[in-house]
């Protein structure tokens, strides 16, 4: 995480609240389901979650989109649920960074759910960023839900800011596109070009080793029997025609093989 932030990069975790033990039902619209309890699950795979949002150095967590069944909790979808995102990353863990939802293009998730009703139950479960990978007619279907979400009262104005602030916080510890799309020095690339070359081909040349076997201690005879073949392994020489020899071999191979 150091080095990912050092670099002016984000820092995500994923996917909580586990995705290490799950039960997988066969189909790819059934849902992968976690059956171990909460308590279960906070001395097991909550754990590492638990120590990097104590580092204070984790700027997002990515919530999975697998169902949770034990005999406390029910959920369908652990990125759509107030239980797992409000009640269990935020204020159990702690974890005031952005909540990104698992993509809801996801068959499971969309084929049960639909995306409009996904997001608007995604961010009223606590996301405050919505995945959807691929489709560009899926992602405005999804715009659309948002909109009808806020209209029609079930998503507050007071839930969308307090999601823009954290996307906003985050950004701002990162590095901007201008810096990412316009890297200094880039024009000392021109004349650091010699050198580069020297070193490179000083590497390529201390990196063959030449053998030669003056005082024959390495124990290879220095004639070859007419009907004997050597076998050169090297990336630098095309493979030659099989000579004769190889030929009848693998014609006398042939005609085994084919015999009755």
């Amino acid at each position: 995480m150091n080095g990912i932030r050092d670099a002016g990069l984000a820092c995500c975790g994923k996917h909580f609240p586990s995705y290490g033990n799950l039960d997988f039902l066969g189909s790819s619209l059934d849902i992968p389901m976690i059956t171990q309890t909460l308590e279960e699950l906070s001395l097991s795979a909550i754990v590492p979650f638990r120590n990097a949002i104590a580092t204070g150095k984790l700027d997002a967590m990515f919530v999975g989109g697998c169902g949770i069944s034990n005999p406390s909790m029910n959920i369908a979808h652990a990125c759509l649920s107030d239980q797992v995102v409000d009640d269990l990353l935020r204020n159990e863990l702690g974890f005031d960074g952005v909540a990104i939802s698992e993509c809801l293009e996801m068959q499971a998730l969309s084929h049960d759910i639909g995306v409009q009703n996904g997001v608007v139950m995604a961010v009223e479960a606590g996301c405050d960023l919505v995945l959807l990978c691929r489709a560009y007619d899926v992602q405005l279907e999804a715009i659309r839900g948002l909109k009808l979400g806020l209209e029609n009262g079930i998503i507050t104005r007071g839930r969308v800011m307090t999601s823009l602030n954290r996307v906003v916080k985050l950004k701002s510890t990162c590095t901007s596109w201008q810096t990412a799309l316009n890297p200094p020095g880039v024009s000392l690339l021109s004349k650091l070009r010699p050198s580069h070359l020297a070193l490179s081909t000083k590497a390529y040349d201390d990196s063959i080793t030449v053998i030669r076997d003056k005082d024959q201690l390495i124990p290879l005879s220095r004639s070859m029997d007419p009907d004997e073949e050597l076998l050169l392994l090297t990336p630098l020489v095309k493979p030659s025609p099989a000579s004769s020899l190889t030929k009848s071999l693998l014609q006398s191979k042939g005609d085994q093989s084919g015999a009755p």
